[in-house]
């Protein structure tokens, strides 16, 4: 069995948690009066979840494209 990387760890890692993040803001938007104040922390979760992730990137030397950068 191959060995990850702690980078590749690190990454399925952050990818668990905006997957987490998805599923939770459904739910909270699928009431009739949706948890606005949920919604927001989730959606606050996945954009720093995101900032993680591109940080990881360039440690690989990937550059995120430019319209996911600005």
């Amino acid at each position: 069995m191959e060995k990850h990387s702690d980078i590749q760890v690190r990454m399925i890692r952050i990818l668990e948690v905006v997957e987490r993040a998805n599923k939770a803001i459904a739910f909270h938007k699928s009431f009739k009066e949706s948890d606005d104040l949920a919604i927001k922390q989730y959606q606050k979760l996945k954009e720093q979840a995101s900032k993680d992730l591109f940080e990881l990137l360039a440690e690989l030397g990937v550059s995120p494209p430019q319209e996911v950068a600005a």
